[in-house]
């Protein structure tokens, strides 16, 4: 088995939209070890993330991990010891654009 640290993605959503963020790839089996939001609005924002096994449809409340403000021109970071197997599927969202979403961790193929 092969592990590989990396960035596992980073994203600028549209504002209001569940997006993919990250897919655990075919065969693969992924720790995310942390996380950083960072909001480039003069004004608070609003996200969510969720995790969704297998690629699951969005089955709100279950699969949510957070709900969570920001305040303009900060950030958040979370260390998170999360488990993923194949095709499941990291989402964010937030009530408005420019804010970014990184996702770090270990692929092990």
């Amino acid at each position: 088995m092969t592990q590989t640290l990396k960035c596992l993605a980073q994203l600028v959503p549209t504002a209001n939209t569940l997006t993919d963020l990250y897919v655990v790839p075919a065969a693969t089996q992924t720790a995310v070890s942390s996380f950083v939001i960072f909001n480039s609005n003069s004004s608070s924002i609003n996200f969510l993330m969720s995790v969704a096994r297998g690629g699951a449809a969005d089955m709100f409340p279950a699969q949510y991990i957070l709900n969570q403000p920001i305040d303009g021109y900060d950030s958040f970071v979370g260390t998170i010891g999360m488990s993923l197997n194949t095709t499941d599927v990291v989402r964010v969202q937030s009530d408005t654009g420019n804010v970014a979403f990184s996702l770090f961790g270990t692929e092990n193929t």
